[in-house]
């Protein structure tokens, strides 16, 4: 099947001494020379995308699904789509694709444009061309509400009105210099993620300070709390039931309600502690992380417990470096350093959980 990794084409070139498969289902194969090959049971289920697919620099950085489209951005600033099975490039202008500006963020809005967060700005693509929104490089991108764009940047924490984009994005129009008039910078410090809760208050992660949250101009530090909170946090979500989760670099998983914590590392069974993406359906998450994806489900806060389920090269993955990650109808899309991986959840986790391997 076209972009599924063959044990044939694993070891085609390798010359192969024997074979066993384990109570796992996988198998076991050592060759002369060359090392020991180990094939996962369910690697027939996992396809991956690259360069001899048609998808351009393999470097994927981020990834966004939608009801028709699976969107992509890579290292180079190369925004590519996936529909059915064709694979298209959204040409960018004005030196946007080169080797130096990733797509960090994808977001869509309702009417179908795309707003970008690269290492050269924030950019709004409306199926036409680009404009410019801001040009300092930004981390992460929050819409709330329809109603705001929120951005993480080198410079801090930016919030603009989406009115102000929509109402003035149009042919020789400098969206950048109206949308310098009406901008609210919230913090000033490097930021990587940010959040707007239903409260109105501010989530912002802060390089030196951690997470900061802000609500009627007052900022508290949350490093008061637990040193947790200083690491850098690569992504902010909330829950339907008001639990605030934060993926971090380097403490795994922390759950927030309150003034109350519950941290998810690795001696809890996460795959990693450096977290580079997270996503969610309301009541479960999914977190992207240097070895593996983890699905994290059945959250009791009450209880301090929860299901974890581990998607890793046991699995079947070209790679545990996982950069960011999407999900559409029980399907996750993984966007890593070597090509765009897809498999379907369900069949992966009816196949009894592989033993753990530090």
């Amino acid at each position: 099947e076209k972009g599924v990794q063959s044990a044939e084409a694993v070891l085609e070139e390798v010359s192969i001494s024997s074979v066993i498969q384990d109570s796992e289902g996988n198998f076991w194969v050592a060759t002369y020379g060359q090392g020991l090959y180990f094939l996962p049971a369910n690697s027939e289920k996992i396809e991956v995308l690259n360069e001899d697919n048609g998808l351009g620099n393999a470097a994927l950085e981020s990834v966004l699904a939608t009801n028709d489209k699976i969107w992509i951005g890579n290292a180079r600033g190369e925004l590519r789509y996936i529909q059915g099975d064709r694979i298209r490039r959204i040409d960018m202008a004005d030196g946007l694709s080169d080797r130096l500006n990733r797509i960090i963020g994808i977001d869509e809005l309702s009417t179908g444009q795309l707003i970008l967060a690269t290492d050269k700005g924030t950019f709004l693509w409306d199926g036409d061309g680009f404009f410019q929104i801001l040009d300092e490089p930004t981390k992460a991108l929050y819409l709330h509400a329809e109603e705001e764009l929120i951005l993480s940047t080198s410079f801090g924490v930016v919030e603009i009105p989406l009115k102000c984009l929509l109402d003035n994005a149009k042919p020789g129009v400098s969206l950048r210099d109206i949308c310098g008039q009406y901008y609210t910078r919230l913090r000033k410090n490097r930021s990587y993620a940010v959040f707007k809760d239903e409260s109105g208050q501010y989530w912002c992660d802060d390089v030196r300070n951690g997470l900061v949250t802000v609500k009627d101009s007052e900022a508290f530090f949350w490093s008061e709390i637990g040193p947790a909170f200083r690491s850098n946090i690569s992504e902010i979500l909330q829950l339907d039931n008001g639990i605030i989760a934060l993926a971090t670099q380097g403490e795994g998983v922390i759950l927030v309600r309150g003034q109350e914590y519950l941290q998810i590392n690795t001696e809890q069974g996460l795959s990693g502690d450096i977290c580079n993406d997270m996503i969610t359906d309301g009541e479960n998450l999914w977190v992207a992380t240097n070895r593996g994806v983890t699905s994290i489900k059945q959250i009791s806060f009450e209880n301090k417990s929860y299901q974890l389920d581990i998607y890793n090269h046991l699995d079947g993955l070209i790679t545990n470096e996982i950069k960011a990650l999407a999900r559409l109808d029980g399907v996750l899309f993984l966007a890593s350093p070597g090509g765009l991986i897809r498999f379907r959840e369900k069949e992966l986790s009816e196949n009894s959980i592989l033993p753990r391997i530090d």
